[in-house]
């Protein structure tokens, strides 16, 4: 728990400095790089560095990099995966060097993301908050698999918003080949040209109606189709701490998704830019509403929440002058506490009781 103290020391710190100290606009833009870039770095080595004891599939990630060879190809739904772990493991036979090359697309991406839509943003520290307390970071520990097709995905949609489907399309099939769920990411490049409006919000109540009128085994059956495997392992994952979506979590997901929906129109974003945001926004609060039926699908939705991490700080600059500073010192000190006293599982621990692996 001390290391995360010292994280959020710093990054809240180092934001006040910020503001202070970056007046004009040029100064100001440098110094959110500089901030951001220390920030995601920081957070790589947490990743990367961790005890082997922290995060549910830890200790298979490493099993997987000590026993794979070429031969794993033949079996493999994900070779880019297995090719990856071959790979490393040529080059060096540490699991912690291996842990480092699991997280480095993911944060590469977080980082190109955000440098190119916060920049300029003084609510850069707004973002890392969100990334906890949506239980992204958690997520980033437990399946690391797919966190690291996350990070492909991150990158087609930046060539979503510039309207190049071939790059797009590249990224995407290179996140298929480490984790097949990473085809969801197709519908990114449609979600530009559309324009829900006032409509949006509606898409997360419709999946919320339709996990309640579904029966559980055509819903079992779709997370299957789309590269959720279902068993206890990834029940777990919904159970366990690394990414339980309790009903205070949820909560703390939509509290800002009110927010988005009532600010969207004051958003400076290009149409193309702002749709897929919305879009994004209203589709991942309603895939992460299903997990009161499959707990499967909060990894859905992160395909889409993730995006968050830009709307939600954007959102918060549009209010008005009066009430933008405390409603941000709220936001913030109400997230802290969510993480450090009710969010379990939002800050991943060493498990005690597999402290002896081998």
């Amino acid at each position: 728990m001390f290391i995360y103290l010292l994280y959020f020391t710093f990054i809240i710190f180092a934001s006040l400095v910020l503001r202070q100290n970056t007046r004009h606009q040029m100064l100001k833009s440098k110094g959110n790089v500089t901030y951001l870039f220390w920030c995601v770095f920081l957070m790589f080595l947490m990743i990367g560095l961790r005890d082997i004891n922290t995060g549910v599939d830890t200790r298979s990630y490493i099993n997987n990099f000590r026993t794979y060879t070429l031969l794993n190809l033949m079996n493999s739904k994900e070779p880019l995966y297995v090719l990856w772990v071959c790979a490393i493991k040529n080059i060096t036979d540490s699991y912690k060097v291996f842990l480092c090359s699991m997280a480095v697309v993911y944060c590469l991406a977080i980082y190109k993301v955000m440098r190119k839509y916060l920049r300029h943003s003084s609510e850069i520290l707004i973002s890392f908050i969100v990334l906890f307390i949506f239980q992204i970071y958690a997520f980033s520990v437990a399946a690391m698999r797919q966190t690291f097709a996350l990070g492909f995905v991150m990158f087609a949609f930046l060539e979503a918003d510039k309207g190049k489907w071939k790059r797009f399309l590249l990224w995407i099939i290179l996140g298929a080949g480490f984790h097949n769920s990473a085809i969801l990411g197709l519908v990114l490049f449609p979600l530009r040209n559309l324009n829900l409006g006032k409509y949006g919000i509606l898409i997360a109540f419709a999946l919320f109606g339709l996990s309640l009128v579904l029966p559980r085994d055509f819903m079992m059956q779709i997370q299957q189709y789309i590269g959720f495997e279902s068993d206890l392992r990834y029940f777990k994952y919904g159970s366990s701490y690394e990414s339980e979506l309790s009903l205070s979590g949820f909560i703390m997901q939509m509290i800002p998704l009110i927010l988005i929906y009532i600010r969207r129109d004051h958003i400076q974003l290009e149409k193309h830019t702002k749709n897929l945001f919305l879009n994004c926004a209203y589709i991942g609060a309603g895939l992460q509403s299903m997990v009161v039926v499959v707990a499967e699908f909060y990894r859905v939705s992160f395909y889409f929440a993730i995006f968050d991490i830009v709307l939600i700080p954007l959102a918060f600059s549009t209010l008005p002058k009066n009430i933008s500073g405390i409603a941000k010192a709220a936001f913030v000190l109400i997230g802290l506490i969510y993480l450090f006293f009710i969010g379990q599982g939002a800050l991943p621990l060493p498990d005690a009781s597999t402290s002896n692996y081998n």
